[in-house]
């Protein structure tokens, strides 16, 4: 009996130090996940800040380029602004002249 005593100190003992090694890996792998978790938070950063510099670049090329589309509507605006006045004036001229034909007509019966 008491080497049947020994034997279950043995194995726990042996459990023991199992558990020891059990928890030390456990340990071990905690700690490399830590650091992964670690290394792909840094990298996390550094794309979402890479991504914030592209949106910032992109944002100031749209407002550029909406600036030029608001310059020439209104260049565009002016252009037809232009186009209409001159087409009065033309359309007025062309009237004085149709008027002047028509007196000149008459003088000449």
């Amino acid at each position: 009996m008491a080497k049947n005593k020994e034997q279950k100190r043995t194995r726990g003992s042996s459990s023991i130090a199992e558990k020891d090694v059990s928890d030390e890996m456990i340990l071990e792998k905690l700690s490399k996940i830590h650091e992964d978790i670690k290394t792909l938070k840094e990298e996390l950063k550094d794309e979402i800040q890479a991504v914030k510099s592209e949106l910032s670049e992109a944002t100031k090329s749209l407002s550029a380029v909406w600036e030029e589309v608001q310059s020439l509507k209104q260049k565009n605006k002016d252009l037809q602004d232009q186009c209409d006045g001159t087409t009065r004036e033309n359309n007025k001229l062309n009237e004085e002249i149709s008027t002047l034909k028509n007196r000149l007509i008459k003088l000449e019966d």
